[in-house]
């Protein structure tokens, strides 16, 4: 095992995904017509795997999640509320695939509205996709996703047309 560890050098990729440990999921949560800021923010360290508690003031409408600050692809994304488990619907500015969020780009942000939820405790439950590629713009990352976005702005002008026609 030796000979082949001084023949192929190590075998732990270098690359980004290494740093992980150096990223937080950062919760973000405001009232109506109120901006997200620092001050109104919970930070845990992002694993490759987790489910977090958190419990929010009252009079919150909004939440923003951080999945850190890097791109990336996660998988089992769920934010509940903790009594009901009501699974909150999400958005984003990252790709919502059925196999989960792929992010391209650094800052990946979720969005929920929960000014209809009585709650104020939640989980958030998520699982980092191992990709073994490098975790920068300009990655696969980057082109998987500026490619999947031309094609839904594809379909829903094809769909437009279908519908005028």
């Amino acid at each position: 095992m030796r000979a082949l560890k001084v023949l192929l050098g190590e075998t732990v990729p270098k690359h980004t995904i290494l740093d992980v440990k150096e990223q937080f999921v950062t919760v973000y949560y405001a009232k109506a017509e109120e901006e997200f800021s620092e001050v109104n923010s919970l930070k845990f360290p992002l694993q490759y795997s987790d489910e977090l508690y958190f419990r929010v003031p009252k009079d919150i409408t909004s939440l923003r999640i951080d999945l850190s600050e890097i791109p990336a692809y996660y998988e089992n994304v769920h934010l509940k509320s903790y009594r009901n488990h009501t699974e909150l619907k999400i958005s984003s500015n990252g790709l919502i695939l059925p196999q989960g969020l792929l992010f391209g780009q650094n800052d990946p942000q979720l969005h929920y509205q929960i000014d209809s939820i009585s709650d104020l405790e939640f989980i958030f439950s998520y699982k980092m996709r191992d990709i073994f590629e490098p975790m920068k713009e300009g990655s696969v990352l980057t082109e998987l996703v500026n490619a999947e976005r031309v094609k839904i702005q594809l379909q829903e002008e094809l769909l437009k047309w279908k519908l005028d026609y």
